[in-house]
């Protein structure tokens, strides 16, 4: 499990994140990423060669604050440590496909629902792209009682 019932509940149920990084100089570096659980860790990928994947190769801390455009205004943020899995193991990005088909059952109108693991797959198999785990080692966010399905 990773935090509350109800923060495992809410990370289960999506698949956006913005990782946070820190710069050589000290400064943050964010982005979002798709994010896919793991069992009690995260997983999002990157080219090792960008901005997240050099932060990480320098300073493995990061902060996953995971978003869920189904429930606009809740969050979790996990901070954790970095695992780079340079050699992007078609294992765990099946994993990720896995976990937001799982997703894409919930919240069908998503772009991975439209775009699925076949557009994908030449993204993420692309040369110099690794697989980014996160284990968590604090937990905390605002989860508001009121989820909503988008319309098209």
């Amino acid at each position: 499990m990773i935090g509350t019932p109800e923060q495992d509940g809410f990370i289960s149920r999506s698949m956006t994140g913005i990782v946070a990084t820190v710069r050589r100089d000290g400064r943050p570096a964010s982005s979002m990423v798709g994010i896919a659980r793991h069992g009690d860790s995260l997983l999002f990928s990157t080219v090792a060669s960008r901005v997240k994947g050099r932060t990480i190769a320098r300073d493995p801390r990061c902060v996953v604050t995971i978003i869920n455009e189904n429930e606009p205004g809740s969050f979790v943020s996990v901070e954790g440590s970095v695992v780079a899995h340079l050699d992007n193991p078609v294992l765990l990005r099946h994993a990720m496909y896995d976990y937001w088909d799982r997703v894409c059952a919930i919240h069908p109108r998503s772009n991975w629902a439209r775009r699925g693991r076949e557009a994908t797959e030449p993204l993420f198999s692309e040369a110099g792209r690794a697989v980014y785990e996160v284990t968590p080692t604090r937990k905390s966010g605002v989860l508001l009682d009121r989820p909503v399905l988008l319309e098209d």
